[in-house]
């Protein structure tokens, strides 16, 4: 098994960022989703995959695989296996919960430094 690695603040930044990752990460909670009930619940497969590859989420028995691409694609289960891929939050994933469900644990301001707001113009507002 791999070694637990500290969260860095700039994935964590990079991650807040993201209004899809923080309503996945919403979404899933505590508990494990498969894939296709992720895709019911209105995110795209490139929604799946980016929270997939930026650690936010990992699939809970390994990933779906099959011996060969042939037999994967002539069967069909390959498909119907990774849909029903169950995924859970990883720990940079957990880490975001808490930070969405009680901000005052998680101080972005600290861990990122300060947020330049000199170019944030409200919608409505007078552009300076």
């Amino acid at each position: 098994m791999s070694e637990k690695q500290p969260i860095s603040a700039e994935s964590l930044v990079e991650v807040m960022k993201d209004s899809a990752l923080i309503r996945l990460v919403t979404i899933i909670d505590i508990t494990s989703m498969s894939v296709l009930e992720l895709l019911a619940s209105g995110f795209t497969r490139q929604e799946v995959s980016r929270a997939l590859a930026k650690g936010v989420i990992a699939y809970e028995a390994g990933a779906p695989h099959e011996e060969t691409v042939g037999e994967a694609f002539e069967s069909g289960d390959f498909f119907f296996r990774m849909l029903n891929t169950k995924v859970r939050l990883t720990e940079l994933g957990l880490y975001v919960l808490d930070c969405i469900k009680s901000p005052e644990k998680c101080q972005l301001s600290e861990l990122g430094g300060s947020f330049d707001t000199s170019t944030f113009h409200p919608p409505g507002g007078p552009a300076v």
